[in-house]
């Protein structure tokens, strides 16, 4: 393999991630790896009487990552526990029908375990309706909510005939949301809040490419979609692929995205920290590659 910057990651049977590394590796190089003892436990109630919730959803994810690293139900007693998780600080979210999700951050020491109890409120949300690019009412969608660059959540959305769907179960705040089906398009949301129609637009692929540098260290992309001003969502690097929204490192030279059709600023900084940036307009379905030198 050539040397550069690595991503070393080990996982059980099941797939769910228990190490991972990040080294830069220049020559042969032997790495000892321990399977981690740590984890986080606790009870999901509901606020307005403490009883249990069971078959709540409780996802935990490193402060910072995108990516769930363990996703756990509840049991009849509103009981759940995570495991195997290493020394590290874990952002953990609960979910269950009916109640508004909530958020918690835990610390884990080395080897050691971390107890939180969620309390859930009544359910809160906001009413959508949503126009397919043709002006139809699709049946369904998908939404991805981010704060800030992070995903913290994907909720599937059945629409009626007239195209009317709720979005709720998750923690109440501020939110920017991907809504992805017959079109796409992204939109500032609070939940709760008032009920809003979302336009979709015709979906569009932009390839972003840059120089690969001999050290290894990767250049900055960010693309932003200049009719709403948001950020759109990148794919970061393998092994642990997944959106962003903002800058994203191009670690093999590239990053892509599906988009919504039309005009994108797109940016680069390199490792040196000299920034480019040019604007593109994508026609709808069209695929389209932006490269810097």
């Amino acid at each position: 393999m050539p040397g550069g910057d690595v991503a070393l990651t080990v996982n059980d049977l099941n797939g769910r991630l228990l190490v991972t590394r990040r080294l830069n590796v220049q020559s042969d190089t032997t790495l000892d790896l321990e399977v981690p003892v740590g984890g986080v436990s606790g009870r999901v109630l509901a606020a307005r009487d403490r009883s249990p919730i069971p078959e709540a959803t409780v996802k935990a994810r490193r402060d910072g990552d995108a990516e769930d690293l363990r996703s756990v139900t509840t049991d009849s007693g509103g009981a759940f526990s995570c495991r195997e998780l290493e020394a590290s600080t874990y952002r953990l979210q609960a979910t269950a029908r009916g109640f508004a999700g909530a958020e918690a951050a835990v610390t884990i020491g080395e080897g050691g375990a971390a107890e939180t109890t969620f309390l859930l409120e009544p359910d809160q949300g906001v009413d959508i309706t949503v126009r397919a690019p043709d002006g139809t009412a699709p049946s369904s969608l998908y939404a991805l909510l981010f704060r800030g660059e992070l995903q913290q959540a994907e909720v599937r959305l059945a629409c009626d005939g007239e195209g009317r769907a709720r979005l709720s179960g998750v923690p109440p705040g501020a939110y920017a949301v991907v809504f992805i089906g017959q079109g796409m398009a992204i939109v500032p949301i609070a939940i709760p809040g008032p009920a809003i129609t979302v336009q979709l637009r015709d979906t569009a692929a932009l390839t972003v490419i840059t120089p690969v540098v001999e050290s290894g260290a990767p250049w900055r992309v960010r693309v932003t979609d200049a009719q709403s001003g948001l950020p759109a969502p990148l794919f970061t690097a393998a092994p642990n692929r997944s959106l962003r929204m903002g800058w994203v490192e191009a670690r093999d030279g590239r990053t892509s995205a599906g988009v919504a059709a039309g005009t994108f600023l797109v940016e680069a900084v390199a490792p040196g920290g000299g920034a480019r940036q040019t604007t593109t307009t994508l026609a709808p379905k069209a695929a389209q590659t932006v490269r810097f030198q």
